[in-house]
Formats: C-alpha cells, sequence, structure tokens
C-alpha cells in the first residue's frame, strides 16, 4: 500500500543525476559535498524525483532530481 506523506515547506537543494539508478549513491555524495563547500546544512527531508520511465529509457539515459532540504 501507499502511504500520504507531506513534505514541510522550506529551502531545499536540488541537483540531478543522470544515468542507472544503481549509481545514484555517487550522485548523493557529490551533492553534500558541493554542500559542505557552499556553506549549506542538510536538515529535514531528501528525497528523489524519478523524471522519466525506466520502462522505455535506456539506463544511461535516465534522469533523476535530488533533493535534500537546507537550514
Amino acid at each position: 500500500g501507499l502511504t500520504l506523506y507531506t513534505i514541510p515547506s522550506g529551502r531545499f537543494a536540488r541537483w540531478t543525476h543522470k544515468g542507472p539508478y544503481d549509481q545514484l549513491q555517487g550522485s548523493w555524495q557529490a551533492g553534500y559535498k558541493a554542500m559542505v563547500e557552499m556553506g549549506l546544512d542538510a536538515r529535514g527531508v531528501c528525497y528523489e524525483e524519478y523524471l522519466n520511465d525506466p520502462c522505455n529509457t535506456e539506463p544511461d539515459a535516465l534522469m533523476t532530481a535530488i533533493y535534500q532540504q537546507i537550514g
């Protein structure tokens, strides 16, 4: 089943991953590194938004938006 979850409002850092889902970890790490270099603190929720359909998109062309709430 699905559970409804409301994401709290606030400021979010956003970056984009292009490629297979099994390589998302590297994009998460690079995003957090960039946030530290910019003086941003990760706080609260984080989530991914899948921008295309893996059923009809080649793995190297998959696009994922990554969001991290910042304080």
